[in-house]
């Protein structure tokens, strides 16, 4: 989950995998893929940059697969 404020500095803890849209107009919106849009305090680039680091961190430490095709 994915720490995200609104803009009445409240916090709230979001599934980043239902983020299908994040714009800035000028406040950042998120829409998901229910159809539901959340108004953020943070900025687009913030907001990617926290989904990065939670991906990173569920799959950063998954063993390399190597083939025997794959070039080494």
């Amino acid at each position: 989950m994915v720490s995200v404020t609104r803009l009445n500095n409240t916090a709230f803890f979001l599934n980043p995998d239902l983020v299908e849209f994040i714009e800035e107009t000028p406040d950042t919106v998120l829409t998901l893929s229910t159809g539901k849009k959340l108004v953020v305090s943070e900025s687009a680039a913030e907001v990617v940059a926290r989904i990065t680091e939670y991906k990173r961190s569920l799959f950063g430490a998954l063993p390399k697969i190597v083939s025997e095709n794959t070039p080494q």
